[in-house]
């Protein structure tokens, strides 16, 4: 028996313990199995007394001409509404005279309430952002995804908060110059572009990206995944060129700042000299 059923049986079978320990033994109680949301269907046959006083059953003073003589019936609900986790409807069905008196046959339908899951909203930008993004393109090649992002927030700080990537907000900004969608401003006020110096790298692997990966990095791992070599070869490299405990130093504190994109710049060129020209 599910919760919600079960809730629907005891509810009737307290309404029925509190209609006998008040006034008296019911006749008939039929109570048919649950649906299957958990809604219970009763019918109870109740005699009322001479006094008219019942605690689910009002009788009013008997009408008469000479003619006719009227009896109505009115349901008292607030017995009903004592019931918190039901929803309880009822309804005459029938009334008889038996054995000397009157039986009222009840109808019940008990149904537990239905709490509405609530909707949880979907931040906006968010539901943007995963419109526009192709997850078999990495972040920084999807260009769509990117324009989005760029529509869709006001600052670098904030591009680097949502963007799919644990990247600085500097890095989202190169990330923007270098899709053709940001334009940096001509005047004194715009930083100098990064220059990343010429040195000899294993086959495959771009000095920029190296810079961006040690820059922003929290692992040796994610390095590699970065510049597409395996984590042994990447520490290796890392170490010939004295960035390793750059990304090292982070994973170890847990700092998840980024390293200034400068400073990787200026261990490379002492690392391997640039060729000559």
């Amino acid at each position: 028996m599910s919760t919600n059923a079960a809730t629907s049986f005891d509810a009737i079978t307290q309404i029925i313990a509190r209609l006998e320990r008040t006034a008296g033994a019911i006749g008939k109680a039929a109570v048919q199995t649950a649906d299957a949301d958990g809604t219970v269907r009763a019918e109870l046959e109740i005699p009322i007394g001479e006094s008219g006083e019942h605690p689910l059953i009002h009788r009013h003073p008997i009408e008469h001409d000479a003619a006719t003589i009227s009896l109505r019936f009115e349901l008292n609900t607030g017995l009903l509404d004592e019931f918190e986790m039901v929803d309880i409807s009822a309804e005459f069905r029938e009334v008889t005279h038996r054995d000397g008196g009157l039986v009222v046959t009840v109808g019940f339908v008990i149904a537990p309430y239905a709490h509405p899951t609530p909707v949880e909203e979907r931040d906006p930008v968010d539901a943007a952002l995963a419109a526009a993004r192709t997850p078999e393109l990495r972040p920084y090649d999807d260009i769509p995804y990117l324009q989005a992002l760029y529509d869709h927030c006001d600052t670098f700080a904030e591009m680097g908060e949502r963007i799919d990537m644990d990247v600085s907000s500097e890095t989202v900004r190169r990330y923007m110059i270098q899709a053709g969608i940001h334009v940096p401003a001509t005047d004194h006020a715009e930083a100098a572009p990064l220059e990343v110096p010429d040195i000899e790298l294993p086959a495959g692997i771009d000095a920029d990206v190296l810079v961006e990966a040690v820059a922003d990095a929290r692992t040796v791992h994610e390095v590699a995944s970065r510049l597409g070599i395996d984590q042994r070869g990447c520490r290796e490299l890392l170490a010939e060129l004295d960035v390793l405990d750059l990304v090292l130093c982070r994973m170890a504190t847990a700092d998840q700042a980024a390293v200034d994109p400068a400073m990787v710049c200026d261990r490379l060129r002492r690392s391997r000299p640039e060729p000559s020209a």
